[in-house]
Formats: structure tokens, sequence, C-alpha cells
């Protein structure tokens, strides 16, 4: 299923998305699970018509030095895989590009290490995670 108005991606799911063209060998490109990390009111809008994701890989490295640059989140429903999710790769796509998914999605805890991952890439001060 492709995301349409009535089914907008939310917050912590996986799905897979087409990211072609890639237009710089840095960018990852073809049709890979990215997970979703705008929060679910902006998906939701319908005028707005992107989403914020993380593109993920299944070229796995290891977690020490990788740490924050990759998030590894164990293979899981349709996500069949083991795969890193290249925090340092954040970007919005059309919510076009979603091809189909939701594949699986993540838990709370796992979503949180996610954000606490891209702050520290972006030099925020840490989130501060609420019940």
């Amino acid at each position: 299923m492709t995301a349409s108005k009535t089914t907008p991606p939310k917050r912590g799911e996986i799905w897979f998305a087409n990211l072609e063209p890639q237009t710089h060998s840095i960018e990852p490109g073809k049709e890979r699970p990215v997970m979703v990390l705008q929060r679910d009111s902006i998906s939701a809008a319908e005028h707005y018509r992107s989403v914020i994701v993380i593109p993920g890989t299944s070229q796995l490295k290891g977690s020490g030095s990788a740490m924050p640059l990759r998030a590894r989140i164990l293979a899981r429903g349709k996500l069949r895989k083991d795969t890193d999710f290249l925090v340092g790769q954040v970007r919005a796509i059309a919510k076009e590009r979603l091809t189909r998914g939701p594949v699986a999605t993540l838990s709370k805890a796992e979503t949180d290490r996610i954000a606490q991952a891209l702050a520290e890439v972006c030099g925020l001060p840490p989130p501060s995670f609420t019940g």
C-alpha cells in the first residue's frame, strides 16, 4: 500500500521508498526502507505533501564507531533484514515516493533512541521524553 490521504505515514513506522534519482554517490538511492521521523499531525495534514524520513541500509557496519550516525533495527514484520538507519542522511521526500508499508513499527524506546542520535548529530540539546 502506498501512502495516501487515508493512510498517512506515522512517526516510527518503517516504509519502503523509491529514492531515485540518486544525484550524488553519497546519497542513498534505489528502493530502500525509510523510518518516518515526522510528527503524525504534520503527516496527516493534506496540504503537506512531503514526509521527513531516515533512509536505511542492510549493509551493516560495526555499532561502536558508527554511532550515532547509524541506528540498528532488527528484522521484524515485513522488514526482512536487520537495517542500519543512516541518521546523518535525514531527508524530506514526497509522500508519493513511499512505495509500500508500513512494513514494521518501532517501539517508543527505539524511536526515542533514534531521536537522541539525531539530536547528537545536529548538535541539539537532548530531547526530553514524556509519556
